[in-house]
């Protein structure tokens, strides 16, 4: 297989095999179209259990996609310029900076394109492609990065050449075409679906004149799949299908059965009537959430809870398929762009886009305030100004710098008072920030890639935030990542511990007024009350003053659980852990530490 280096490199990431369909279609469009280079990678394949979803792919689908591209076990090996997913799953490719997300699928499920903290994690990547302007507008207000409206990549299937009629279908499975033909497919949630509780009723909508198939989502447990193979097999007009009859299966039906599942969304994309049956157990489901889409839209269909309602239902629907057309049709604008085939095409594009500059973040402007110790040297002021620019590919700084034993002449900062800490000359700088907000922080810190971009971030989230402050104790880093796993493991390596964080944590926050911190961003209104002096003699001491200063303006000061910042050097991160664990009174912990400290030195 020959590579065109001259090419940009994509990575496509499957984390699943359900992400397939979503990112198989777009590596084809560009490979075939020429316009770049194409690799696939996944996670080692674990065909899950009834608790833990399935990821990775079988080698039955490893070997047909080698057919394709070159598969990459390790995806930092490929050095892709962009890497795209169908799902948020940065924990599995830590070293992958730049991500796209090509999206969830149609609905909600209490989680996507609903008031979610889950969907905060969406700011992890660069770009998020989704199927429709109503999905852009219910993420507005927690996602921040671009979103490209671009179509639902699936319904290419449907709307695409490739789509198979009802003709093709019929002749396939040997049916009739002048019969009518009723799709049941159900998704398999106990509280959502149907199966439930129709169970072996839905046989009665088959008859001489009306053939029923049934397609059951792959996760429904093994004793319901058996049940409808053994129905199916019973009679002439029932027949149970897999999942590659997905564009036939939808052309050939005039009316779909179903309850929450998507694919009812994307049955209504082709106009067609719909009965979705309303489980009693559905305000149960622990993601239940009235004004998510898969329950805004019910009202294109007709809403049935019993097998009776389900059996006089059927014929008159299909007697009158044009009745909730319009309903239809206004859901179908909202959330599928286009319509036409062409979402693929679309979503090649806005990634291209990306890769060429077309469609990134405008880099935004940001006062940065570095105060350093009084003894810091011109090699460690020069560090410190390397790691916030290079961590801050988003925004141009203005870096400006107090403290230090050496003058630095750098043309990334300004270097604006040697030796101890010094207040006026400091609040004059901090009220002349000609930006939306500001960043305080001492020197020496190692951070995140990308760290204004996770404080701003919750600026937004919380309107009534004055300060946002990153998280700079160990100590608390540590026992903050150990309750998101439930683990008493701790993570030693710092850098694996800040993006454990981020990933795990992002959008979550507590309040910080008095906690401590060494790195503060705070709004540009709040600094123009500063006092004229403040009571403090260190630059800590002047950061947690600052984080005090929101309260009197009725504001509040958070801590960014996402944003760890630790200390570059080793020595003073565990100096820092020992000063923490004897405020806490875990003092023999403290003197371990100690032992430690004092028998590596």
């Amino acid at each position: 297989m020959t590579i065109q280096p001259s090419l940009p490199k994509i990575l496509f990431y499957v984390e699943r095999s359900l992400h397939l369909p979503f990112l198989e279609p777009i590596e084809e469009y560009l490979r075939t179209s020429g316009l770049a280079q194409t690799a696939f990678s996944a996670p080692e394949f674990f065909a899950g259990t009834t608790d833990v979803p399935q990821w990775g792919l079988p080698d039955q689908e490893l070997d047909r996609l080698r057919t394709k591209a070159p598969f990459f076990v390790e995806p930092q090996d490929f050095s892709p310029d962009v890497t795209i997913v169908a799902d948020a799953c940065h924990f599995r490719i830590p070293h992958i900076q730049h991500v796209i997300n090509v999206g969830h699928g149609m609905i909600c499920k209490g989680a996507f394109y609903t008031d979610s903290s889950i969907i905060r994690r969406e700011n992890l990547s660069q770009m998020l492609l989704v199927p429709g302007p109503w999905h852009a507008s219910r993420l507005a207000s927690n996602v921040f990065i671009p979103t490209r409206v671009t179509g639902f990549i699936k319904s290419d299937q449907l709307f695409g050449a490739k789509a198979q009629d009802r003709a093709a279908f019929c002749s396939r499975m040997s049916i009739d075409p002048a019969k009518k033909i009723v799709l049941f497919a159900p998704t398999y949630n106990p509280e959502l679906s149907a199966i439930h509780c129709i169970a072996e009723g839905i046989r009665k909508i088959a008859n001489d004149d009306t053939v029923l198939l049934i397609k059951l989502h792959n996760l429904t447990e093994d004793y319901w799949k058996e049940l409808y193979k053994n129905i199916a097999s019973a009679s002439p007009n029932i027949h149970y299908l897999l999942d590659a009859d997905y564009s036939g299966m939808m052309h050939a039906a005039d009316l779909m059965v179903s309850d929450v599942s998507s694919i009812y969304i994307e049955f209504l994309l082709m106009d067609k009537p719909v009965i979705l049956f309303n489980n009693p157990r559905m305000k149960e489901f622990p993601l239940y959430r009235a004004q998510d889409i898969e329950y805004l839209t019910r009202d294109a269909g007709v809403q049935v809870d019993t097998l009776e309602a389900l059996l006089r239902a059927v014929p008159e629907e299909l007697a009158h398929p044009e009745r909730r057309s319009q309903i239809r049709q206004r859901y179908a604008q909202a959330l599928d762009h286009g319509r036409d085939g062409q979402s693929t095409a679309r979503a090649g594009q806005a990634i291209m886009d990306w890769v060429y500059g077309r469609d990134r973040r405008v880099r935004t402007d940001l006062n940065v305030v570095v105060l350093e110790p009084e003894d810091a040297g011109k090699e460690r002021i020069m560090a410190d100004i390397s790691e916030l620019v290079n961590t801050s590919p988003n925004h141009r700084l203005e870096i400006f710098i107090f403290g230090g034993c050496a003058h630095v002449e750098d043309p990334r900062a300004t270097h604006v008072r040697l030796g101890l800490f010094h207040g006026p000359e400091l609040y004059d700088c901090l009220r002349a920030s000609s930006t939306a907000s500001t960043v305080v922080l001492c020197g020496g810190l190692c951070m995140p890639y990308d760290w204004p971009k996770w404080l701003d971030n919750h600026m937004r989230w919380n309107e009534h935030s004055g300060a946002i402050k990153a998280l700079t104790e160990p100590v608390l880093a540590a026992r903050c990542m150990s309750q998101l796993c439930s683990s008493s493991k701790g993570i030693s390596n710092p850098g694996v511990l800040s993006f454990g964080l981020l990933v795990s944590a992002i959008g979550q926050s507590a309040p910080a007024q008095h906690l401590p911190s060494e790195c503060i961003m705070i709004r540009a209104a709040l600094l123009q009350e500063l006092p004229e002096k403040l009571p403090v003699t260190t630059p800590e001491e002047f950061i947690t003053a600052l984080g005090l200063l929101p309260p009197r303006q009725r504001m509040q000061t958070l801590m960014a659980m996402d944003c760890y910042m630790y200390p570059a050097d080793a020595t003073a991160r565990t100096l820092r852990q020992i000063k923490t664990l004897r405020k806490l009174g875990r003092h023999q912990e403290a003197a371990l530490l100690a032992r430690t400290l004092a028998a590596e030195s």
